[in-house]
């Protein structure tokens, strides 16, 4: 069985149920410096994982492509070469090329935000 929940006021926020009762406060609204050590680790995990992401990308576009020897157009002509992509690989580069970008957008906006919050302090 469950624990009856206690009856509070109608009037009385659950905000000020639990800074009254000492309860957890909820995501996001920790205190001041638990947050910004919270948003610094987020922000460069973010940038960390942008960086992993934007050499993913690199790495799928040079993966993509492979050298082809393509034949004469006219006879007595040589031969030439050419580069052909892998369209999955371009694919993946695309996708990894996108993520990166959010990421590192993302965590310099967490960052500079931070940096906003503090200097208000």
């Amino acid at each position: 069985m469950r624990p009856a929940r206690a009856m509070r006021h109608p009037k009385t926020t659950a905000a000020e149920e639990r800074a009254t009762t000492g309860g957890p406060t909820p995501a996001g609204h920790g205190t001041g410096e638990a947050r910004g050590r919270r948003d610094r680790r987020r922000a460069t995990v973010e940038l960390v994982l942008a960086l992993v992401a934007a050499i993913g990308a690199v790495w799928s576009w040079f993966g993509a492509q492979s050298i082809v020897t393509v034949a004469p157009v006219l006879p007595g002509e040589p031969q030439t070469t050419s580069v052909a992509l892998s369209p999955p690989m371009l694919v993946l580069m695309l996708l990894l090329a996108t993520v990166a970008g959010v990421l590192a957008v993302d965590g310099i906006t967490r960052l500079r935000r931070l940096r906003a919050r503090n200097l208000a302090k």
